[in-house]
């Protein structure tokens, strides 16, 4: 898969449902199950993703290697000092995420990076 196509799928997982601190939320905007584990971006149970978590959704397991490599340079040359940071920003908006995803997708196509 290439990983513009990735970008682009995690786009429509943001515009389905968006949170920040977590990388995923429950319908309830819980992020642990009852054990107190972390909801990973792939639960089924989750309803709203952060931009990371997006991007697990979409490949159903946790982001590592060279995409992940990419995402933080790509945020890091925009001024942001990783995903969270961006993210997580105070005034943060759905749309800027969705408009990230969008870049990266450009980016990523323009590099040819699969995964």
């Amino acid at each position: 898969m290439e990983a513009s196509d990735v970008f682009l799928n995690a786009r429509d997982v943001i515009a389905d449902g968006w949170c920040r601190g977590h990388r995923a939320e429950d319908a309830a905007g819980k992020y642990r199950d009852a054990e107190g584990t972390y909801m990973e971006g792939w639960d089924p149970r989750a309803t709203s993703w952060c931009l990371m978590g997006a991007v697990e959704r979409v490949l159903g397991h946790k982001v590592n290697g060279p995409l992940c490599n990419f995402i933080s340079d790509r945020l890091q040359e925009r001024g942001y000092d990783g995903y969270i940071a961006f993210n997580d920003g105070p005034w943060r908006t759905q749309n800027e995420v969705i408009g990230m995803l969008d870049d990266l997708a450009r980016d990523a196509k323009d590099s040819h990076l699969s995964v």
